[in-house]
């Protein structure tokens, strides 16, 4: 998605993403544009073609390299490894969210992609925030007018 806003269409210097893991279940994708129309055009074409085309080996061994390096330098010191047990503790009761989070990482095939993003991503919603005129032939579940 960075790809296809920043490099291919150049509609955003520095669009993000985000996931919450296991503690709320948000995805959050971010792009500052002045055409944003366009930009949620991208986005939306990208989530439907992952929800019916299997994503490439390629990009989810490239996906998990990534995830799993953030991973093991967030853990470079003591106290943010106590943070991530403390977090497995908080959330599962136990430690094996966090003792088994490289090797469940690890694990995840194309198949488990395909059948996720046939499951949920069907049931996204967008809040936007924005200038009215700039969005307002999108339908939205929330929009924030500044």
């Amino acid at each position: 998605l960075y790809e296809k806003i920043r490099t291919d269409a150049g509609l955003s210097y520095a669009p993000q993403s985000w996931y919450s893991n296991a503690e709320f279940g948000l995805s959050m994708i971010y792009a500052s544009t002045s055409k944003p129309l366009e930009v949620l055009t991208l986005i939306n074409q990208t989530l439907e073609k992952l929800a019916t085309t299997p994503l490439e080996s390629e990009t989810l061994n490239n996906t998990k390299t990534y995830i799993l390096s953030n991973y093991y330098r967030g853990l470079g010191t003591p106290i943010s490894i106590l943070r991530q047990m403390n977090r497995s503790l908080l959330y599962f009761n136990n430690l094996d969210y966090f003792l088994n989070y490289p090797k469940n990482i690890s694990d995840v095939t194309v198949t488990d992609i395909q059948e996720l993003a046939k499951q949920y991503l069907n049931k996204y919603k967008l809040a936007l925030y924005g200038k009215k005129k700039l969005l307002a032939d999108y339908k939205v579940s929330a929009l924030v007018i500044p």
